[in-house]
């Protein structure tokens, strides 16, 4: 069974003025694989500038370009 871990800074799901999210992927011990992890932390927040780190640079590209899809703004390396 896969189990999704989430940890942020969102007062309710659907709020959208969340600053920090952590996603993990869990196996059936509960064990988290930094390689299936994701944070998104804010470096700067006038203007927003978020950080997003994984072990999985291709997730952590993926994030960037779906954050950058649905909120705008650039992207840097």
């Amino acid at each position: 069974m896969t189990i999704f871990d989430s940890d942020g800074d969102s007062i309710t799901p659907d709020a959208t003025d969340w600053t920090e999210l952590t996603l993990a992927l869990r196996d059936d011990d509960g064990r988290s694989s930094d390689f299936e992890r994701i944070d998104i932390d804010p470096v700067d927040r006038e203007p927003l500038v978020l950080a997003i780190v994984s072990e999985n640079t291709e997730l952590a590209h993926k994030a960037a370009e779906f954050l950058r899809s649905a909120c705008g703004g650039d992207l840097t390396q």
